[in-house]
């Protein structure tokens, strides 16, 4: 959408008031959990600028940061421990706090959404690792804090974000193995469900 986004484009999206989406955006009352949170994937998805928390209001810095991630991608410890390593350290650096925080998912292995607390969190920034539902995404953001995504390969989400440079580290890969004589070159990957691999493939 061109031009800066208003209530009005997203209550004529979603054909309702645009009372009831600034209800929904500035959490009044009146408003249904699902309504709610339906009013803010959509302000996210057409780009609204939020105004800014509370927590991050006035401040010319960022003094402590959430890292969120899903509890499953613990499972693949030795790629996404780096990276939460190099978060720590790089914070670290520049004597920001950081404290982490894992979703739960349900036994169909979906996130479990994001409870309405999160916009009360005291933090003046989050940093989302690997993959999470688009709505818990668009909730986050919602909240007015800079959000900075890290390896979360869904590109309808307009966000700043990190990621892997899957392409040219397969490049030197399959370099090596050139260089150092082979010839028969297998790759495995399901190139066509995942953006990362089909970088790999390509």
């Amino acid at each position: 959408m061109s031009g800066k986004v208003t209530m009005d484009d997203i209550a004529k999206r979603l054909n309702v008031s645009k009372s009831l989406v600034s209800r929904a955006l500035s959490d009044k009352y009146g408003v249904s959990d699902e309504t709610r949170l339906k009013i803010r994937i959509e302000a996210v998805n057409l780009g609204y600028e939020f105004r800014k928390s509370a927590s991050s209001r006035g401040r010319s810095d960022i003094s402590d940061v959430m890292v969120i991630m899903a509890k499953k991608s613990l499972s693949d410890t030795g790629y996404y421990t780096k990276i939460l390593e190099s978060i720590e350290e790089a914070l670290n650096r520049k004597s920001i706090r950081i404290s982490l925080r894992f979703l739960d998912s349900d036994p169909e292995d979906k996130d479990i959404p994001i409870e309405w607390s999160i916009r009360s969190f005291k933090t003046s920034g989050i940093i989302i690792v690997g993959n999470i539902s688009r709505e818990n995404i668009s909730l986050l953001m919602s909240t007015g804090l800079p959000v900075v995504l890290v390896d979360v390969t869904d590109p309808a989400i307009p966000a700043d974000r990190v990621m892997t440079n899957n392409f040219l580290g397969m490049y030197f890969g399959a370099k090596y193995l050139v260089d150092t004589g082979h010839k028969r070159i297998l790759f495995v990957g399901a190139y066509n469900n995942s953006v990362s691999f089909m970088d790999r493939y390509h």
